[in-house]
């Protein structure tokens, strides 16, 4: 681990405040799926809502009574100090309806920035707190030891971002949105990650588009600098909905460019639910061996 923010969550992780009334497994089991969270690259914060339809069936089922998974959503927030943002409730009460908790920026990066800290400190809650449950766990969490391996591919939601990609060759996004250190970017919509999988070559965040941005970049020195001016002259020439938004951009290399890998064809997610609704990282030789999502 090889931050501060990183050390204290680890520090807190192993000082739980365990209610045994409530269940000796359900604490560390939502800390465990907000690391996890952060190590997919999902968003820092979730709802109460959805803490329950992802956590509460394996609450369920390791306690055996019924379980509401808003309890150690919000109560993690008395452990974890000022990693933990709730918003919608109080921690020392019992948990509303609805209400929304997760990560604080600094902690949600330095998790999502040491991805093998983050799973070192998984594994640690893991033979801490649910060594006898262990298996079912990690079936209802997912294989969150692949990332031991350091992927080089972030795949992303992309039902707008991919014909940006074929007209542009460029990813657009919010700005300040997390990405581990990547090679390439894929695209996954419509049920499957399409074939084409671009190299990065350029990422510049904080870019507003409008033609102050433009003229500015324009007449930099430095060709990625150059390059994102043109693509923002070109963003409000075309009418796109991005201009006058601040946004981040990755330059990528054209479709048909050599840098670019090319799939056999476009990976089938079968799966009931998305493969991604925000970003999840594999290795491109996992994309070049896979036929399916199921593979990765």
């Amino acid at each position: 681990m090889n931050s501060a923010e990183l050390e204290g969550i680890a520090d807190a992780a192993a000082s739980l405040k365990i209610n045994r009334y409530r269940g000796r497994y359900h604490k560390p089991i939502a800390l465990i799926w907000a690391i996890d969270r952060a190590i997919r690259g999902m968003p820092r914060l979730a709802t109460a809502a959805v803490a329950r339809s992802s956590l509460d069936p394996l609450l369920e089922e390791l306690s055996g009574v019924d379980s509401d998974a808003a309890w150690p959503w919000l109560k993690l927030a008395n452990d974890l100090g000022s990693a933990w943002i709730v918003d919608g409730a109080d921690p020392s009460a019992d948990p509303p309806a609805t209400f929304v908790a997760g990560w604080s920026r600094e902690a949600y990066q330095a998790l999502a920035g040491d991805p093998n800290g983050a799973i070192q400190l998984i594994e640690f809650v893991m033979d801490t707190y649910l060594g006898d449950v262990t298996p079912a766990v990690e079936d209802a969490l997912g294989s969150y030891l692949t990332y031991s391996v350091d992927p080089d591919t972030v795949i992303v939601a992309a039902k707008h971002a991919y014909p940006e990609y074929e007209r542009y060759s460029t990813y657009i996004c919010q700005p300040e949105r997390f990405f581990r250190p990547v090679d390439r970017i894929g695209f996954y919509r419509d049920k499957q990650i399409e074939a084409l999988v671009p190299r990065v070559l350029g990422q510049m965040d904080n870019v507003m588009i409008d033609l102050g941005t433009a003229d500015r970049l324009h007449a930099s020195a430095d060709t990625d600098e150059r390059r994102i001016g043109e693509l923002v002259q070109r963003l409000i020439d075309d009418h796109s909905p991005r201009a006058g938004n601040m946004q981040q951009i990755f330059l990528l290399s054209d479709p048909d460019a050599r840098e670019t890998l090319k799939l056999d064809g476009p990976l089938v997610h079968d799966g009931n639910s998305a493969w991604t609704q925000s970003q999840r990282y594999v290795t491109s030789d996992q994309l070049q061996s896979s036929r399916s999502t199921n593979d990765l």
